[in-house]
């Protein structure tokens, strides 16, 4: 990350006068993209965090930070790994898909027990 470009946004929003959670929101998107990248490379939330508020990078807290990645990260990374793991499943997937669909006894025509309330005369002793 280069850090002139964060020196310059934190110059920015100085002179802008912008609200604290907007800064901050303004702060985390100049991040995104290397927070996106870290994840995917398996870095967990609270690791990118630390590094990033270490670095001067950020100024928010956890919470915070993992507001930001449910709302600006997370809806992107779902897409892309939903899209990645369908092909994956293939037969797998269409079977679990056809096992919650059972038909009913009484449409597939098997045979069983059916609870009548007015009984067949013929069929009493």
């Amino acid at each position: 990350m280069d850090s002139k470009y964060v020196e310059n946004l934190e110059d920015w929003i100085k002179a802008k006068g912008m609200k604290k959670p907007d800064a901050n929101v303004a702060a985390f998107l100049a991040v995104r993209d290397l927070v996106k990248a870290r994840l995917d490379d398996g870095y967990s939330a609270t690791t990118i965090h630390e590094f990033l508020r270490d670095g001067k990078h950020i100024d928010i807290c956890y919470d915070t930070f993992l507001k930001y990645v449910h709302r600006y990260v997370q809806p992107a990374r779902k897409t892309k790994t939903a899209a990645r793991r369908s092909p994956q499943l293939g037969a797998a997937a269409t079977a679990i898909a056809n096992a919650d669909k059972k038909p009913s006894a009484t449409t597939s025509g098997i045979p069983g027990f059916k609870f009548n309330p007015i009984p067949d005369v013929k069929n009493l002793i």
